[in-house]
């Protein structure tokens, strides 16, 4: 395959996710195209894929059924690579990807280096674009973002972090509603995806906060004004990088 552009399929139905995978693949070299939810990923299977990622919770399908029925479908979109995107990591999950006939899987925040591996390992692809990275709100975590955009697009890290605080206000809002009613399943999962697009964007206190209320419970009042005191410091950090601007390179 080299020399020819592999074709992507990323199934992810969060915004801030999205962008800063689709622009990895981009920097590796790949072609990407996006479906957000899983039954759109199952009409778009048929088509001519060298891998699809999947994210797990999706909505309408999640990520575990759509495998299974690109798995039943016939033809060579059957044998695709298929592997997942998730922010859990247990061998119980990880025996689940397997299960559903998935053929590996990434954990989130997606670090660039365990992605160029699985372009290298199902598509002999060699994607050296290294890019690790970890940390909380911290330097590491903006500097690797803030260069994904440079020099071909410096307006992405504050497109990101604008979407970054759209889907975090309505992610909040959608957490009270679902507490007022008692969906402990959608609370759960809105609960889960605020958790990961904080993490992507390298809020991690953010992040652990959600983390630490889905190991110990149903939150309570306190607990939604402390994760809303997290998302505005969490903004008005990303804000103050902006402002920055070129403070926050990634050293040559």
């Amino acid at each position: 395959m080299h020399g020819v552009a592999p074709r992507i399929l990323l199934v992810e139905d969060h915004q801030v996710n999205e962008q800063v995978l689709t622009l990895f693949l981009h920097r590796m070299g790949c072609e990407v195209e996006t479906a957000h939810d899983g039954e759109e990923a199952l009409a778009r299977a048929v088509e001519a894929w060298d891998l699809i990622l999947m994210d797990h919770g999706l909505p309408r399908m999640d990520g575990f059924e759509t495998t299974r029925a690109i798995r039943a479908l016939t033809g060579p979109c059957a044998a695709v690579p298929i592997v997942a995107v998730t922010a859990y990591a247990s061998s119980e999950h990880e025996a689940r990807c397997f299960e559903a006939g998935m053929n590996g899987w990434l954990p989130k925040p997606v670090d660039a280096g365990e992605l160029a591996s699985v372009l290298e390992l199902h598509l002999g692809w060699p994607a050296r674009t290294r890019m690790a990275g970890d940390g909380a709100i911290d330097a590491t975590v903006i500097q690797h973002l803030t260069a994904l955009g440079e020099p071909d697009d410096p307006s992405f890290f504050p497109r990101l972090v604008r979407s970054f605080r759209a889907a975090g206000e309505q992610t909040l809002s959608g957490i009270r509603a679902t507490l007022e009613s008692g969906d402990l399943v959608k609370l759960r999962a809105l609960m889960h995806r605020l958790r990961g697009s904080a993490a992507t964007i390298g809020a991690l206190r953010l992040s652990r906060a959600c983390e630490r209320w889905m190991r110990t419970g149903i939150p309570v009042a306190a607990d939604l004004r402390s994760l809303q005191a997290e998302l505005d410091q969490a903004c008005a950090a990303l804000d103050e990088v902006v402002a920055r601007g070129a403070g926050f390179r990634t050293p040559r």
